[in-house]
């Protein structure tokens, strides 16, 4: 199919294709919120590589 017959045929079922580029942010973090608890004690500072 030309992609003239798509968009006529996408435009009549009322479908849209996938958009490319930056998404929109639907979600802001409020920054005076507060953040949970460290649940698993995280280490950043490894003796090694691939170790926790």
């Amino acid at each position: 199919m030309t992609r003239c017959t798509v968009e006529r045929l996408m435009g009549e079922l009322g479908l849209e294709g996938a958009r490319r580029g930056k998404q929109k942010r639907t979600t802001l973090a409020t920054p005076q919120a507060d953040r949970a608890g460290d649940l698993v004690e995280r280490n950043f500072n490894p003796e090694a590589s691939n170790m926790l």
